[in-house]
């Protein structure tokens, strides 16, 4: 079987571009100050609620992101990491730093 993925360049270059544009928002910290003015803090810690969804995307998206830009220069994007089947297309569409196909993700999130 041929790993090959079938998509094309455009396609390609067009995720690429969300995906530097999420590193960006998740990185940025003009967008975040922005975003956090005027926004209440959670008194038990002292977050607000914008500033803790911004820790879990960095901590949690990024990495995934940066995996999935590593792959496009490799020619592999679009090629689950884990059973080396392309992922689906709807998938890429939805969270283009996707690195792992339907089947696998679901397998990693019933463990």
């Amino acid at each position: 079987m041929d790993n090959t993925p079938t998509l094309t360049q455009s396609f390609i270059e067009e995720q690429k571009e969300k995906i530097l544009g999420l590193l960006k928002e998740y990185n940025d910290p003009e967008k975040i100050k922005e975003a956090l003015e005027g926004e209440k803090t959670n008194p038990e810690d002292g977050e607000s609620p914008y500033m803790v969804y911004i820790r879990e995307k960095q901590k949690n998206v990024v990495p995934i992101l940066k995996t999935a830009l590593e792959m496009i220069k490799l020619d592999r994007y679009g090629i689950c990491l884990i059973c080396g089947r392309e992922i689906e297309m709807a998938r890429l569409k939805s969270f283009p730093g996707a690195t792992k196909c339907c089947q696998c993700m679901n397998i990693n999130v019933k463990k």
